[in-house]
């Protein structure tokens, strides 16, 4: 039997739970508990609540690298 992936940080995990979005309202994420924890969002859903909603909606996240992967660039965020 194999393991699901972390949404976030994308490991394998026999503890995922699901997570609610704080960016992204009414979607829900398979999370590890190192994840949950940290307060972490995956960086896919940074960038799209940045877009749709404005940088200043995921300053946190990006200021405080609340999310797992390559630092999340000005450009990325512009439509």
């Amino acid at each position: 039997m194999s393991q699901a992936e972390c949404t976030s940080c994308g490991k394998q995990h026999n503890d995922l739970r699901a997570h609610k979005s704080k960016l992204l309202l009414g979607t829900t994420f398979l999370m590890c508990p190192h994840c949950r924890a940290g307060k972490m969002e995956p960086r896919f859903a940074i960038i799209l609540a940045g877009r749709s909603q404005g940088v200043d909606s995921v300053a946190e996240y990006v200021k405080n690298h609340r999310y797992c992967g390559a630092d999340i660039l000005a450009k990325e965020l512009m439509v």
